[in-house]
């Protein structure tokens, strides 16, 4: 099986590559550069470089969700596309842009390039909050601008002629600098909100993949 993922370079998803090549596939990932501002925002001090890639047997493509062209040629062959590249950060003017015609871009690849199944990473944010369990026909309730670009991707997908599975999942815990910031603020007498006793969903890393 030969796999392409998008946003291959990230906390998910050179994880996922390896796994997956590690399983017996053929694995490629889709990667752009970032300039130094970009790298200072978030997590990307724990990406893999291309050549980490390389001599890990991962093959490296270089694009962009957001140019359909690119796409088009880098989807060519592939089986199946895991579509992980996502902006996370809510004030960045990017967000709809990235999240929403980013998924159109990768949706309208997939169809163009005969892949037989694409596999969206979404938000179980979608759904809103709820006190009782919630399954797949729950009804959309986004709150914030990122969980309303989520669920505005997921509609592109299902109204899409492309096989599809979407995973929605909650925040991902797992070793990287993020996780290690917040951490070690609990541990200086970061403030409880609330009783203490709330409920925050999360995921490990490892359970993800």
């Amino acid at each position: 099986m030969r796999i392409l993922i998008t946003g291959g370079t990230g906390f998910l998803g050179k994880r996922l590559a390896k796994e997956a090549q590690r399983r017996g596939a053929q694995v490629a990932v889709l990667s752009h550069n970032v300039d130094d501002e970009e790298r200072k925002r978030g997590n990307l001090g724990a990406r893999l470089s291309d050549d980490e890639f390389r001599q890990l047997g991962i093959k490296v493509i270089e694009g962009d969700i957001l140019n359909r062209e690119q796409l088009k040629n880098a989807f060519a062959g592939y089986d199946v596309v895991y579509h992980l590249a996502a902006e996370l950060d809510e004030s960045s003017p990017d967000l709809w842009q990235v999240n929403v015609e980013g998924t159109r871009n990768v949706v309208n690849a997939c169809k163009a390039s005969g892949v037989k199944r694409l596999i969206f990473a979404s938000a179980i944010g979608v759904l809103g909050e709820s006190g009782t369990p919630l399954d797949e026909n729950a009804p959309y309730a986004p709150e914030t601008k990122y969980e309303k670009s989520k669920a505005a991707a997921e509609k592109l997908v299902v109204s899409s002629d492309v096989s599809y599975t979407i995973a929605r999942m909650p925040p991902i815990l797992g070793p990287n600098k993020i996780w290690r910031q917040i951490f070690r603020a609990a541990q200086k007498n970061y403030p409880i909100i609330g009783s203490g006793n709330n409920h925050w969903p999360l995921v490990y890393v490892g359970d993800v993949i």
